[in-house]
C-alpha cells in the first residue's frame, strides 16, 4: 500500500483525516484537521495510541461504520510499518 493509497482510504472514511510520516524520526501518524489552519495527531503508530482531544472531536462527528473502517485501516498500516 502506498502513501497515496493510505490517504485515499482515510479520505473515504472522513475528509478531515490524513496520514503523515516523519522520515527523520520514523514516526507515523493519522492526523485530523479540526479547523482550516490546524491538524492534530489523532493516532500514533509509534506509540499505538489515540490522542484524547482529537479522538473526541472525531467520534462526535462519525458513525460506527466509519470508526470500524478506521480501526481496520490502522491494523493494516501497522502491519506495513
Amino acid at each position: 500500500m502506498t502513501f497515496d493509497e493510505i490517504n485515499d482510504q482515510l479520505k473515504e472514511i472522513d475528509s478531515r483525516l490524513s496520514f503523515a510520516l516523519s522520515i527523520s524520526h520514523g514516526y507515523g501518524y493519522i492526523r485530523l484537521k479540526l479547523d482550516k489552519d490546524c491538524d492534530y495527531n489523532l493516532y500514533s503508530f509509534t506509540m499505538k495510541m489515540y490522542f484524547f482531544t482529537p479522538l473526541k472531536a472525531f467520534l462526535c462527528k462519525t458513525t460506527w461504520d466509519k470508526w470500524q473502517k478506521l480501526q481496520l485501516l490502522i491494523e493494516e498500516i501497522n502491519d506495513l510499518i
